[in-house]
């Protein structure tokens, strides 16, 4: 009790210095405030001094931005079906995207290679005697016939070119609710380019070692408020880097045309074609005396590790 007796005046001094600049602070920030009612705001934004306060309005230039814009977010964009007409952030379901801009940036040209960006799909490249072409599994399951172009089921084993795809979607997981019966791993739906309302010609072209010389070309025309019209085409003459013999020639080309775009409803009609002249030169095939061929050498071969003379272990030579 003795303590506080002793520091209790101390206290009530810095109580009644502490009111005194409190109370100050009002009659200093009065004639700020009232500078602040002498101003107003233009219709621009800009602050304006009145003529009671003597100034002048001072204008700031104008900032001006560039660049690129961002990346669209690919949870927000449409799956690219019909049958699922939501968001890919509202599908209930495991759903990648390969999207244009990684088409262009990795310099994709086939389906197999923009299916690398994806874990868990693994490729069968014609080993074993199946047919040789776009042979895929997802998470372990066959998904041969789970490929669709625009949600329209896309039949056939051959290598499919990307020269007409905006962009590549992969759903992961069963999807027999929305793509049918038999559908274990998954689908893949490919979403082709179709018109906008812009003009724009683009042409690409491609040199390699092989040689690898390919070119596209991605040309769109405004016709009318809502019409536009869309054309894709592409070459590709592909070799093998040090080897004789390999080709694969394909060649293809890809019209459109949409109305009523920007509208509420809008039509497109769409047609691809593509011609592929390949030579298959998966592995080392073995020919035997006979002359049927197998991708893999006979049971006896591989038990002795022997061939006899009249086995042949090369088709193309090695330069």
């Amino acid at each position: 009790m003795a303590e506080f007796s002793i520091t209790s005046p101390r206290r009530r001094v810095s109580h009644l210095a502490m009111l005194v600049v409190l109370g100050a602070a009002p009659m200093a920030v009065a004639p700020a405030l009232a500078g602040e009612r002498d101003s107003a705001v233009t219709a621009d934004g800009a602050w304006a001094a009145t003529a009671a306060s003597g100034q002048t309005a001072e204008t700031l230039p104008t900032v001006t931005v560039e660049g690129e814009r961002a990346p669209a977010n690919n949870q927000q964009r449409s799956t690219g079906l019909d049958r699922l007409p939501q968001s890919i952030q509202d599908t209930p379901q495991s759903v990648q995207v390969v999207n244009q801009q990684t088409l262009r940036q990795q310099g994709i040209t086939t389906l197999d290679q923009a299916l690398r960006n994806i874990p868990g799909i693994t490729t069968a490249i014609g080993e074993g005697g199946t047919m040789n072409g776009d042979q895929f599994r997802i998470r372990g399951f066959d998904s041969m016939n789970d490929i669709y172009t625009d949600g329209l089921r896309d039949f056939g084993v051959y290598t499919r070119d990307t020269f007409n795809t905006e962009s590549v979607e992969v759903f992961l997981g069963s999807s027999a609710q929305s793509f049918g019966r038999g559908n274990f791993g998954g689908s893949i739906n490919q979403t082709t380019k179709v018109p906008v309302l812009d003009d724009f010609i683009t042409l690409r072209g491609e040199l390699g070692l092989g040689p690898h010389l390919r070119t596209t070309g991605d040309a769109n025309y405004q016709i009318g408020d809502t019409t536009a019209l869309r054309l894709n085409v592409m070459y590709t003459d592909q070799e093998t880097v040090g080897r004789d013999g390999p080709e694969s020639k394909r060649w293809g080309i890809a019209p459109s045309i949409g109305f009523g775009l920007g509208t509420d409803t809008s039509l497109t009609v769409a047609y691809i074609h593509q011609e592929d002249n390949r030579v298959p030169d998966y592995g080392i095939p073995v020919v035997l005396a006979p002359g049927p061929a197998s991708a893999a050498p006979p049971r006896w071969i591989a038990r002795t590790g022997t061939a006899p003379s009249s086995i042949t272990t090369t088709r193309w030579p090695i330069s």
